[in-house]
């Protein structure tokens, strides 16, 4: 029969991934490298998880309490055992968007001896995931935020992390009541290790000058650079140190903390997520990719051969995903 028969080419070559044609496969390899780590937290806290086409089905995430509900235990009439019955998942829909930002390097300048050493597209790349970068930590506060007008899901420390001379103050004891009951509303134990303590820089502050006056960490690292502790009350501690300039292109810089509220953030992550969509947890970054759950890059020159730019841009098809609110609680206003 003829090759159309054998192999219909709308069944042979149709595909769900992105079209990388065009796309430099080395500076790909670069952003794909250079998407994960830095001063931005919410790759930390939303587990990046690849998604096989654009659009998606997810679920929003139940607490196990609700899940386990109230079960009878005692053995019928015909002595065959109970069946636990459990709650039907909530099934909602999502779609990854592409995001993208581009930006040159002068071709005179790179044709200098030492133009290298001023920028090359793989600076140009990493400022553009950056920028990407920013905008999802940007929603992903916002996310955190709203939690602080939910009843349950928030509390204020009866006496401020900076009260004067630190007195009466328990900053320690104010994290674990939080984890207590950020573990009620979640059903997930503080010893599970996946709780993870965000707190802004100014807050960290005033929870550095707390721990040296009480001399409750006493080794080299803290005593020298006042560098917190890695895990507080058994939760992993973050100190994230994104800034963001909200003025537009051209105008007067405006640069201000992306973080920058006195609350501290407490956030169920369990990572295994990305593989296992029953997994509890938080949020999630949803990324639709045909190489992996990461950045690609293309590379062009300019038509005009008066122009000597060579262009770049690094792009991405990926959406921030609040699975469970019940796995967020908010220590909220700590200062004074």
């Amino acid at each position: 029969p003829p090759r159309s028969t054998l192999f219909p080419y709308t069944t042979l070559f149709r595909s769900n991934i992105v079209d990388f044609k065009g796309f430099n496969r080395m500076l790909t390899k670069y952003a794909i490298q250079k998407g994960t780590g830095g001063a931005f937290v919410v790759d930390d806290f939303a587990p990046p998880t690849p998604v096989e086409t654009q659009a998606y089905v997810i679920p929003n995430l139940e607490t196990d309490l609700v899940r386990q509900g109230i079960v009878d235990e005692s053995v019928g009439p015909d002595g065959r055992l109970n069946e636990r019955q459990p709650v039907a998942p909530d099934f909602s829909e999502g779609k990854c968007n592409r995001r993208g930002f581009k930006g040159y390097t002068q071709d005179e300048i790179k044709a200098q001896p030492n133009g290298e050493l001023f920028g090359d597209e793989q600076s140009e790349i990493d400022s553009a995931i950056d920028d990407l970068r920013r905008n999802q930590e940007i929603k992903f506060k916002a996310f955190l935020d709203a939690r602080k007008s939910v009843s349950g899901y928030h509390a204020s420390p009866a006496v401020k992390w900076d009260a004067a001379g630190y007195t009466n103050v328990d900053t320690i004891k104010n994290i674990e009541v939080g984890l207590r009951a950020a573990e009620l509303s979640s059903g997930k134990s503080v010893d599970s290790g996946n709780w993870k303590v965000l707190i802004p820089p100014l807050v960290a502050d005033a929870l550095r000058g707390y721990l040296r006056t009480k001399l409750l960490y006493t080794d080299g690292q803290f005593q020298l650079n006042g560098i917190l502790p890695s895990r507080l009350a058994n939760a992993t501690v973050y100190v994230p140190g994104a800034m963001n300039n909200s003025s537009a292109a051209g105008q007067t810089a405006s640069v201000a903390r992306i973080w920058n509220t006195d609350d501290v953030y407490l956030v169920y992550v369990d990572p295994s997520f990305s593989k296992n969509r029953r997994t509890f947890t938080a949020l999630a970054q949803m990324r639709w990719n045909a190489l992996s759950p990461s950045y690609a890059a293309r590379q062009w020159r300019c038509d005009d051969p008066t122009c000597l730019r060579t262009h770049v841009s690094t792009e991405i098809w990926d959406n921030l995903e609040l699975l469970s609110a019940d796995g967020i609680y908010v220590l909220d206003d700590v200062l004074t």
